[in-house]
């Protein structure tokens, strides 16, 4: 019986034949840990800029990848639209004066009336062109000022300015440096009744 006692228990607490250790020098490094998102990366230092109004494009000064500093002008719309309609709408009044002046050297009241009111539209069209040039000079000055804006506040923020996958990082080191408590540490707490 012995002798079956100490086979059985040499075959139980003795280390299994065949058992391989990996050693490795201790060193100090970073911890690096991977980290999975899903969404739209996109430059912290990159600002969209757009033009008030539709247009071609006259003249593009910086291209995708340049360096600008707050002034640049990157680009510049072609105005000649605006120009153009602006001054057809002074030809249209030039012509209907004219013709007011032709009729009241000789025309009837119905002639008359009816040319006072081509003037008059000829001069709404003309303030109302002069009018939207001036909103869209006005529109496009507030536009630079606020691109301008933009871009010194990017240049500013410097590394106080995190991007989402940054604040994702942060978070998921957070988590994993937070102790969770076991179930042994937790403590009841009971309540008595009023």
């Amino acid at each position: 019986m012995l002798l079956a006692g100490s086979l059985v228990s040499a075959k139980f607490f003795s280390a299994p034949a065949g058992d391989e250790y990996v050693t490795a020098t201790v060193f100090r490094g970073d911890l690096v840990q991977t980290v999975g998102e899903v969404g739209m990366v996109k430059a912290s230092d990159g600002v969209e800029l757009s033009f008030s109004s539709g247009g071609k494009l006259e003249e593009k000064f910086a291209k995708i990848g340049d360096e600008v500093k707050t002034g640049d002008v990157l680009a510049k719309l072609d105005g000649q639209s605006l120009l153009i309609q602006r001054q057809q709408a002074e030809s249209s009044l030039i012509s209907a004066r004219a013709s007011l002046s032709k009729l009241l050297s000789g025309a009837t009241a119905s002639d008359l009336a009816v040319t006072e009111a081509q003037v008059r539209e000829a001069q709404k069209a003309a303030e109302a062109s002069a009018s939207n040039l001036e909103k869209v000079k006005r529109t496009v000055a507030e536009e630079i000022r606020q691109a301008e804006k933009s871009l010194s506040d990017l240049q500013n923020s410097g590394a106080d300015n995190q991007t989402t996958y940054e604040q994702s990082v942060l978070s998921a080191r957070t988590a994993l440096n937070t102790p969770k408590p076991s179930i042994k540490s937790r403590s009841i707490i009971r309540l008595k009744p009023l």
